[in-house]
C-alpha cells in the first residue's frame, strides 16, 4: 500500500556473523525491520512445524526493544524541518552548471557493503546466532532444511518419501 509509513519504510543494516568478536561477518543486508516481524509473526501462527519446535513470537518485544529518542534526533528533526522552508528559496537560486555536478556514491543504497561512515557504525546490528552453540548432525536434526529456509518451505515438513509421487 502506498504511501507506506515512515515507520514501515526504514531499513537497518544487519550483518550475521560466525562470532561477534569477528570484524567480517558472512552476510550482510539492509532489512526492514517491520517486514520482518510481519514474517515471523506469519510462519509462527500458520506453521505446525514452528508450533512443534517451540518457537514463539512475542509481539510485545519490540516496545521492549525501541531504544528512547534523544534530544539530538528532536533538534536534527526541527533543523530539517526549518532547513526544507529555507530550500523553497533555494530553488529559484538554481543554475545548470551546479545540476551537473555527479552525485555521490552515498547516495544510493548499491554502495559497497562494507562501506559505513564512521558515525553510522553504531547504527549496524551485529548479529552471531550460532555462536556458544553446538552444532547438531544433519542426521540427526529432522527438519533441519525446512527451518533454515522459511522463503522455501514456508514452515511446512516436507512429506516423506513414501508420499511422495
Amino acid at each position: 500500500m502506498l504511501p507506506r509509513l515512515p515507520e514501515d519504510t526504514g531499513t537497518i543494516k544487519v550483518q550475521l556473523k560466525r562470532r561477534l568478536q569477528y570484524k567480517s561477518s558472512a552476510l550482510s543486508l539492509n532489512v526492514r525491520p517491520s517486514k520482518v516481524m510481519q514474517a515471523a509473526a506469519w510462519l509462527v501462527n500458520t506453521s505446525d512445524l514452528y508450533r512443534e519446535q517451540g518457537i514463539t513470537f512475542d509481539a510485545d518485544w519490540i516496545a521492549n526493544f525501541n531504544p528512547v529518542i534523544s534530544n539530538e534526533d528532536n533538534e536534527n528533526e526541527n533543523k530539517t524541518s526549518v532547513d526544507q522552508t529555507n530550500s523553497v528559496s533555494s530553488d529559484e537560486e538554481w543554475s545548470e552548471e551546479e545540476a551537473e555536478i555527479p552525485a555521490g556514491v552515498t547516495d544510493s543504497m548499491l554502495t559497497s557493503p562494507d562501506f559505513v561512515d564512521d558515525d553510522e557504525r553504531q547504527h549496524v546490528y551485529n548479529v552471531a546466532p550460532a555462536e556458544g552453540g553446538r552444532p547438531i548432525s544433519i542426521f540427526r536434526d529432522q527438519f533441519s532444511e525446512e527451518m533454515a529456509y522459511p522463503g522455501i518451505f514456508l514452515g511446512q515438513k516436507r512429506p516423506d518419501n513414501n508420499q511422495r509421487y
